[in-house]
């Protein structure tokens, strides 16, 4: 389930457990449970939607760059994004 969960969230996120488990096929349930007991590779907002969570260590350490040093980081986020959309 892990690949699957990550597969989606890869594509689109935050999305609601019930969301992802609509797209990967499994109870409601049972994704969120697992959600839950993996929060080290997946993260809940306020309003309850998972995201992957090294994308959010990226995104909060990115903040804390400068401007030229951000968009050089952004350029490998892009490129990083760009590979995994065509697997």
């Amino acid at each position: 389930m892990k690949e699957d969960v990550k597969r989606v969230l890869r594509l689109e996120q935050p999305l609601k457990g019930t969301e992802i488990a609509r797209r990967i096929g499994h109870d409601r349930g049972a994704v969120n449970s697992f959600l839950d007991k993996n929060r080290d590779v997946f993260t809940q907002n306020a309003a309850f939607k998972w995201s992957l969570a090294v994308d959010r260590i990226k995104s909060v350490s990115i903040a804390s760059l400068n401007l030229s040093t951000r968009v050089s980081a952004l350029k490998v986020q892009l490129t990083t994004i760009s590979q995994m959309q065509r697997c």
